[in-house]
């Protein structure tokens, strides 16, 4: 089979840490998540096609370093964030991040399983279902987070919509059932 079918190109949305927001293409293997892309490249990621989005300049090829990225998704969503597992659970956790971002999101967990003992095991990028940027209530998406940009990670209760509107927060889902 001939390399470039089996790496198709997938659009690519990414955040930088220095707040510039660019899309690209990448050729992912099949079967590959972006958080399993992301995390193997061998620190830089090869983008073609690329656009930044403040300004709209184009550039035909680029080799982007992987630890300048704050978090990216695949904007048609034709790459998932990760594998899926029957088990896990979407626990709701807020994430602070390098630059002063705020981020509430959906991690998947199995149950029982403990934040901390994820965190450890966890690859290079964190994959966040349902992304919510705080406190403006921007909805993301389905995300993967740089771990070396991750400052906390605390789990959250499955909130109270008074709670929220109280932290002028407007919630963008609705979290999973838990069973107790």
């Amino acid at each position: 089979m001939n390399p470039v079918e089996n790496n198709p190109l997938m659009r690519l949305r990414i955040f930088l840490r220095d707040h510039r927001v660019l899309d690209g293409d990448a050729r992912v293997p099949q079967g590959q998540t972006l958080a399993t892309y992301l995390a193997s490249r061998n620190r830089y990621v090869n983008l073609t096609t690329v656009e930044w989005l403040g300004t709209g300049e184009t550039i035909p090829h680029m080799a982007l370093k992987v630890n300048t990225i704050l978090w990216a998704s695949s904007p048609d969503g034709g790459l998932p964030i990760s594998t899926g597992v029957p088990s896990a659970v979407s626990r709701r956790v807020e994430l602070e991040l390098t630059g002063g971002y705020l981020l509430g999101a959906g991690l998947l967990l199995v149950d029982q399983q403990r934040l901390t003992d994820y965190l450890r095991s966890a690859p290079g990028f964190l994959p966040l279902r349902q992304a919510e940027l705080r406190p403006r209530g921007k909805t993301l998406g389905d995300i993967v987070v740089n771990h070396e940009a991750v400052n906390v990670v605390r789990e959250v209760d499955p909130f109270d919509e008074r709670d929220l509107e109280a932290a002028g927060v407007s919630p963008s889902w609705q979290p999973e059932p838990r069973d107790q």
